[in-house]
């Protein structure tokens, strides 16, 4: 096999303001140096047309806006089998069938590791620019999903994920 490759993969719809979190923290990486094997991936609001992806990476990190009761700007940090646990997946609406996809590619075999990293939003209306308290949480967001795709993609070329 070839080296591992790791995809950050950002979830979210841009119309509605911190609800597209995740493609702005694509957008926003675009721009500088990635870990090596770490590719970019725009998911927008899709769902089940992410199931290729989970055949086609080694590994999955994923970003999003993440309905918890928490503070605007709080980030979290899960693992596919923690979110799988919860009582609700606490996606915003778009993307509840992430859960259901990362289901279907298990039971096709085709499971690589998955992390989310997300962050509370606090605006979800219309509009294409972050709230400020989002917007100030941007820079240690895309600081994590850096480290945690590096760590990733390190972790799959030495054998072994923890």
């Amino acid at each position: 096999m070839d080296a591992e490759r790791i995809a950050i993969v950002g979830l979210g719809n841009l119309l509605l303001r911190d609800e597209g979190v995740g493609i702005q923290v694509i957008q926003r990486l675009e721009k500088g140096a990635l870990p090596p094997r770490v590719e970019l991936v725009d998911g927008a609001t899709a769902g089940f047309d992410l199931i290729p992806l989970f055949r086609d990476y080694q590994g999955l990190v994923v970003v999003d806006a993440l309905a918890l009761d928490d503070e605007p700007g709080a980030i979290y940090r899960f693992t596919l089998e923690e979110l799988e646990a919860m009582p609700q997946a606490p996606f915003t609406v778009h993307d509840i069938s992430f859960v259901q996809a990362a289901a279907l590619a298990r039971s096709m075999g085709a499971l690589p590791p998955v992390i989310i990293l997300g962050i509370v939003p606090e605006l979800l209306e219309t509009g294409l620019d972050l709230s400020a308290r989002v917007e100030r949480r941007m820079p240690e967001l895309m600081r994590l999903v850096l480290e945690e795709a590096g760590r990733l993609a390190q972790a799959l070329a030495a054998g072994k994920y923890a």
